[in-house]
């Protein structure tokens, strides 16, 4: 893992402008925003799989967010691609019809040759194995208020090829409001009921 500034990231995702990447990246509330706004400045068209985009996803001509749970970020976003499946069955995805060729990473700082996921481990296993496989760039935005979580969370930092350093207290889920969206959808779910209890 060797530690560079932020232009040096953005110049090696400038680089891979030509092949229209994929990019996964943490989702939810462990998401690198330093670096998804640096894809999003250096690279104009590219592919985003990210899981649960939080306010301020970047959404642009020329931006495709990819993801099986739709976030906040994304919900109007008409470039959009939805993929209704289970969490289980994106690692088959990597594999075949959606491949990456970056991972963007929020982590811990580095503890005995390893850093840690943190709050957000979900599919990135999965993504680091296959851009490590197709020969694909690894980056972290190593962050000492990311907690260090242990089991699948924890990366050998060798498997990350660039990182920058961030000291930014990571987000918590606030109490929204409900949108028309929302009552919505909770209108269509009661709607499936009889006795009140949802599915």
């Amino acid at each position: 893992m060797q530690v560079v500034t932020e232009a040096v990231v953005g110049q090696r995702l400038e680089a891979l402008a030509s092949t229209e990447p994929r990019i996964v990246v943490s989702g939810n509330f462990a998401t690198p925003w330093t670096l998804v706004h640096l894809a999003a400045e250096s690279i104009p068209t590219f592919r985003f799989f990210a899981l649960n985009p939080q306010d301020g996803w970047p959404t642009r001509r020329g931006i495709i967010t990819e993801t099986p749970f739709v976030g906040a970020g994304v919900r109007r976003d008409d470039n959009l691609k939805y993929l209704p499946m289970r969490l289980s069955l994106v690692p088959r995805l990597f594999a075949t019809s959606r491949r990456p060729d970056v991972v963007l990473l929020h982590t811990s700082t580095p503890r005995n040759g390893k850093v840690s996921l943190g709050i957000e481990t979900n599919i990135l296993p999965s993504a680091i194995e296959e851009v490590r496989r197709r020969g694909g760039l690894v980056v972290a935005q190593v962050n000492r208020h990311t907690p260090y979580t242990f089991g699948d969370s924890e990366i050998v930092v060798d498997d990350v090829d660039l990182a920058i350093s961030a000291d930014i207290v990571l987000p918590s889920p606030t109490e929204r409001p409900l949108d028309t969206d929302a009552r919505t959808i909770g209108e269509h779910v009661a709607s499936l009921s009889s006795d009140g209890t949802t599915l």
